[in-house]
């Protein structure tokens, strides 16, 4: 027994796929971050890692999203290279620090 169900042949008659996709608001893929200051303890701070406050998180379960994301720190240079005075650095969201 054939078990299978054919599917029924589709026509394309001249429509691009993309036309429903038209009306649709734009998909924003990043969110600002404020730079708090590198973490530390009481006496020594770790210049290689940085706490961020991330708009629109405010507690550990909305931070679990970001997890694993990349950031980039864009800064503006006095002198130009490559045609561009705009820095970038990059790094990682790696875990939530404290409550929010």
């Amino acid at each position: 027994k054939n078990l299978k169900k054919k599917m029924p042949k589709t026509v394309n008659k001249g429509k691009s796929s993309r036309q429903g996709k038209r009306n649709r608001a734009p998909v924003r893929l990043w969110t600002k971050a404020t730079f708090c200051s590198f973490r530390r303890s009481k006496n020594t701070q770790s210049l290689g890692q940085a706490l961020l406050k991330i708009e629109g998180v405010n507690d550990r379960n909305a931070a679990q999203y970001y997890f694993g994301k990349r950031v980039a720190h864009i800064y503006k240079a006095a002198n130009s290279v490559n045609g561009s005075k705009f820095r970038v650095s990059w790094g990682r969201i790696s875990r939530a620090h404290g409550k929010n």
